[in-house]
């Protein structure tokens, strides 16, 4: 048995302990027993504790300081369990919601609606759901990942971790300014992408120099095709707005397209004013 595994087996045994002492099974004691562990373990989420904020040191966004809002007839400010924020980047990245323990993973999903509002007042691409051995995992407001079971979490810790995994988010920003999810295909050197009716037409990106985001939205760089363009931007969509990009604007010439443009929204701001 490697460490990860010996990781996940003392999740379990904690998760049958609790099970077994009805009376120690609560909120509280999963966030000590199962949740913590899972977010900052090597073998979990691997992020280090300075970069959780707690509940009682959440600072609440200024528009709703002063507002509550009532679950069963008791006024709560507005705040998630955790707040994942690392200090070398300074933004939130996740909002975490702990629960008791839950019957079932659609038990659980019946508490999206606050996830929700939490992800929305506090800016992030991610929200989690989770008793410690059911996990809801949100990207923006729709479920990317769900496991009902802790042996479902050990088979999926590798999808969890490219979705909020301190390296893997810290790493993501550093080179693509985004904790959102991104997908390189390890074939797109070799074939043609995902829109192969574009592999043959020029692309012009907008609001951008040496690879980096210009504040002004000036700058530009020309590719042959979609795939090149890709490379270095893999979020561009030709038929879709992104975070960080407009879709496809499309120059057409004798009804054949001869040439697609993308802009970041710094530089469409720019050229629509």
């Amino acid at each position: 048995m490697n460490k990860e595994e010996q990781f996940f087996d003392e999740l379990k045994k904690r998760a049958d302990n609790l099970h077994s002492n009805a009376e120690r099974d609560n909120e509280s004691s999963r966030h000590d027993l199962l949740i913590y562990p899972t977010i900052t373990s090597e073998f979990g989420l691997g992020w280090n504790p300075i970069n959780l904020i707690s509940q009682s040191t959440i600072n609440v966004p200024k528009e709703i300081e002063n507002s509550l809002i009532f679950r069963g007839a008791v006024p709560k400010i507005r705040k998630p369990d955790i707040l994942i924020f690392p200090n070398e980047i300074i933004k939130n990245v996740a909002v975490i919601e702990e629960k008791k323990k839950q019957e079932s993973i659609e038990s659980l999903a019946n508490h999206k609606l606050q996830l929700n509002e939490y992800q929305a007042l506090y800016e992030c691409t991610w929200g989690v759901l989770t008793d410690g051995e059911k996990w809801i995992i949100k990207r923006n407001f729709e479920t990317f990942h769900e496991f009902s079971t802790i042996n479902e979490l050990q088979k999926g810790i590798k999808d969890f971790r490219n979705c909020i995994g301190s390296k893997e988010i810290i790493d993501r920003y550093n080179q693509y300014n985004t904790f959102d999810y991104i997908i390189i295909s390890p074939y797109l050197n070799n074939f043609s992408s995902e829109f192969a009716e574009f592999d043959n037409i020029p692309v012009i990106v907008c609001g951008v120099d040496n690879g980096k985001f210009t504040v002004n939205g000036s700058g530009y760089k020309d590719f042959k095709n979609l795939k090149s363009a890709l490379l270095e931007f893999p979020d561009l969509h030709p038929k879709l707005n992104t975070k960080r990009f407009t879709w496809a604007m499309k120059e057409i010439k004798e009804e054949k397209i001869k040439k697609i443009r993308f802009e970041t929204w710094k530089a469409y701001e720019a050229y629509s004013s």
